[in-house]
């Protein structure tokens, strides 16, 4: 386009010369041969006027061309730049898609509580499955604070499955048992610092009337059986060698008590072939286990890994953990 034009004004610039010539070849020869001074003035007005209406134009088209070549610097510069805009639209596309791989490489923490026990009031934890009170507040103040993200069970699912990726700050906090120390101390720093948790409750002692007076949109109850939290025929936990029968019924009962199949924890963390059957057959979609890591897209959606924390942890280890 740039080139056409500046050919037509070669050729308009070429005509405007041969016209002129022309015009001032007829002026000197009318004013030679016939010597009117009246004519030869009345056709030099003319010319002139002929002249400058051509001068004009020629201007007026110089000015046009200088305007085009403005416009098209401006859009060459235009283009230029949101040609830089959509690369830095791409480049930063492209590091949200790496994060979203680094998600799956970093692994999610599911943390693992017990106990809690009150130091300032004189209390001790019996054993390393105690966590003291201050302690876990300091470590659900830095989740809070961080703005980590609590995913559901259905989004733990859909992410060992690969059909969906998390927020790099993801976390899951467990609290297995369910004991009184858990109500009584773990609940309340919970709620102040509203970072979601679950309780995961043995339904034989712990039935629905208090399902319903705790749970709430920070903390929802699952199932750690319903009665197979004690040792079996082989001194692990009883959920190896029940029967089908038991197994099932005992399934089934905890389940209608939490109202819920999403997850499951093994008690004592003790698992089989035979335990994962039977939570297929009943429907669980995920189970946890006390094997220590964090949990990958492609792992064994029945056999995952948890992240222990235990008395004594520093906040310094604590961030360690979910980080």
């Amino acid at each position: 386009m740039r080139n056409a034009v500046i050919v037509m004004l070669i050729i308009f610039n070429a005509v405007c010369i041969m016209v002129s010539a022309t015009l001032i070849y007829s002026f000197v020869s009318d004013k030679n041969s016939s010597g009117n001074i009246g004519m030869s003035k009345e056709l030099t007005n003319a010319q002139i006027e002929s002249l400058n209406a051509q001068v004009n134009s020629l201007e007026n088209l110089n000015a046009a061309q200088s305007n085009t070549n403005i416009v098209q610097s401006n859009i060459i510069q235009s283009n230029t730049t949101s040609a830089k805009d959509a690369q830095t639209v791409k480049i930063d596309k492209s590091k949200t898609t790496v994060s979203k791989v680094n998600t799956s490489v970093r692994g999610l923490p599911i943390l693992m509580y017990h106990n809690f026990y009150d130091a300032s009031k004189g209390e001790k934890g019996k054993d390393n499955n105690y966590t003291e009170i201050s302690a876990f507040a300091k470590q659900m103040k830095y989740l809070s604070d961080n703005n980590y993200y609590y995913p559901s069970w259905k989004e733990v699912y859909e992410f060992v499955e690969g059909k969906k990726s998390l927020p790099n700050k993801s976390v899951v906090v467990t609290i297995d048992d369910g004991s009184q120390s858990f109500f009584k101390l773990a609940i309340p720093i919970l709620a102040k610092y509203n970072v979601k948790a679950t309780s995961f409750i043995i339904t034989s002692k712990i039935g629905s009337k208090t399902i319903a007076q705790y749970e709430s949109p920070i903390l929802e109850f699952a199932s750690h059986s319903h009665d197979m939290h004690r040792a079996g025929k082989d001194g692990k936990g009883r959920f190896l060698t029940m029967t089908y029968d038991e197994a099932y019924n005992d399934l089934m009962t905890t389940q209608k008590i939490i109202g819920s199949n999403d997850v499951f924890c093994y008690p004592y963390g003790d698992h089989n072939d035979f335990t994962k059957k039977m939570l297929t057959v009943t429907g669980y979609k995920l189970a946890l286990t006390i094997i220590p890591g964090r949990v990958y897209p492609g792992m064994d959606r029945l056999t995952l890994p948890r992240v222990r924390m235990s008395k004594g942890d520093s906040l310094s280890n604590f961030i360690t953990r979910v980080n």
